[in-house]
């Protein structure tokens, strides 16, 4: 067994408390292992609602009481191309960095409305590995415009205020891409938007 160790902690009751921002306290989800398939989402499983998501799951991150939660991603996001995962007819895609098959039944509207049910706030993240500021910004269009424009159909309009351009790998290709991003999603931004880009 280690030597024993002698520490002390000191606590300052008599300080003033210290304001911090919610945000820190931001989780992501990713489509790695059963994080999403068979972990928050498992349509036809007895713990899951009518949506497909799991409400154990759920009530487990409630009590986390999480401000925002990040997705696609992760590295997964610079493969993850957003129209995959919307409307009626879905094709799986294979990913060609982690060699598994996406099935996309869980896509933007199923990401929102899982939000909404957690009651935190949707961060999405865009594709500026594989992806283009042009799909970046017509996802934003997507989230955001709640009829003008021809992306502007979102079954639940979120006024997306929380969004990223990530690429794994490398930052010169997200340097590029995230200003031609920034340029074209301005006209789609809320008033109290809070944008990044990041790359690892």
């Amino acid at each position: 067994m280690p030597d024993a160790v002698n520490a002390r902690m000191h606590v300052a009751l008599n300080r003033p408390a210290v304001e911090y921002s919610r945000g820190i306290f931001g989780h992501f989800i990713e489509h790695f292992h059963r994080q999403i398939y068979g972990g928050l989402f498992d349509p036809g499983s007895p713990l899951s609602d009518q949506q497909g998501f799991r409400t154990d799951v759920i009530e487990a991150i409630q009590e986390l009481r999480p401000d925002v939660v990040r997705w696609p991603g992760g590295c997964f996001v610079s493969g993850y191309h957003w129209l995959d995962g919307v409307g009626p007819d879905r094709v799986p895609s294979w990913d060609k960095a982690w060699r598994v098959e996406d099935p996309n039944t869980f896509g933007t509207d199923e990401f929102i409305e899982w939000c909404r049910a957690v009651g935190t706030t949707p961060y999405i993240c865009t594709n500026a590995g594989t992806g283009t500021a042009e799909e970046m910004s017509d996802w934003l269009e997507y989230c955001n415009l709640p009829a003008a424009g021809r992306w502007a159909r979102c079954p639940v309009p979120v006024d997306l205020s929380h969004y990223a351009s990530l690429a794994c790998g490398g930052s010169d290709r997200l340097a590029t891409t995230d200003r031609r991003f920034a340029i074209r999603s301005e006209p789609l931004q809320p008033a109290t938007a809070a944008r990044a880009g990041s790359a690892c």
